[in-house]
């Protein structure tokens, strides 16, 4: 709604519902002490998933835009940092899928497309956010060390994993898209100084892309359905099927071949 507005200020009614749903997010939204957002269910399975930062920093950035208030991007930055100490994986530099309150600890599982919208969020939440911002080098740092904890677990067909870290675990089409897109950025706006390596990754995957996961009519292939969550990687990689033109998968998959697009061009234009 935001970025249709963005080009299109005659349209009537956007402020008032980004207004609510900003207020919402401020006011309502289930928040630990910290301030971090979670899930609260009724049964006493409060749980934080790493999907939750694609959720709500998008539009927090946007909104932001929109109003010039600060709040909102101090809001966005401030999750990355408390989601990085709920579901980080110091020795992998990958992400949880979950946090469970209920058992006091994350499940561990480095789910795809949990990770791809991290990284996706973190690209979009740099994007705009202020150079002077007093979080912004800490996030940098965070997008760089995520960034090459994935690059390690590429696979020989330029395609990510559906559980990153499992070689027997199905390639993986949505979150592919989102690292494409991630490290696009990352490079053209300068936060991976490995331009070769990060330039290389993405276009690989995309080569992938197009060989394992979209046909001649386009249609999309290799898109996780849509998760619950569980303690155990059998989970994701055996129930957790792929789907036909998941809608999952299609809006990031086009997004991927803009930025690498974008990112093709600007490699093109001689350096001063």
């Amino acid at each position: 709604m935001l970025e249709i507005y963005r080009d299109n200020q005659q349209l009537t009614g956007v402020e008032s519902v980004a207004h609510m749903i900003a207020t919402y997010m401020s006011e309502a939204q289930e928040r630990l002490p910290d301030g971090a957002f979670y899930r609260k269910h009724s049964q006493g399975e409060d749980t934080m998933w790493a999907d939750d930062l694609y959720m709500s920093v998008p539009f927090l950035c946007r909104y932001y835009q929109l109003t010039g208030n600060e709040e909102y991007i101090n809001d966005a930055a401030r999750q990355f940092l408390l989601f990085r100490e709920y579901l980080y994986i110091p020795e992998e530099k990958l992400m949880s899928h979950v946090y469970d309150f209920e058992q006091g600890l994350a499940t561990g599982v480095p789910w795809g497309r949990g990770n791809g919208w991290v990284l996706f969020s973190l690209s979009e939440l740099l994007t705009v956010l202020p150079e002077r911002h007093p979080e912004r080098e800490e996030l940098l740092e965070m997008f760089r060390t995520l960034s090459a904890g994935y690059l390690a677990h590429q696979s020989e067909e330029g395609l990510w994993r559906q559980v990153i870290n499992e070689p027997d675990a199905y390639l993986e089409t949505s979150c592919t898209a989102m690292f494409i897109y991630a490290y696009a950025r990352g490079v053209r706006y300068g936060w991976l100084t490995d331009k070769s390596s990060y330039s290389n990754s993405a276009a690989m995957a995309w080569n992938g892309l197009t060989r394992h996961s979209i046909d001649a009519r386009g249609n999309l292939y290799g898109v996780c359905r849509g998760s619950g969550y569980s303690h155990s990687s059998r989970y994701y990689k055996y129930d957790l099927l792929p789907q036909l033109n998941d809608t999952h998968g299609i809006g990031i998959v086009m997004l991927a071949g803009v930025e690498l697009l974008r990112l093709t061009q600007w490699l093109q234009v001689p350096s001063d």
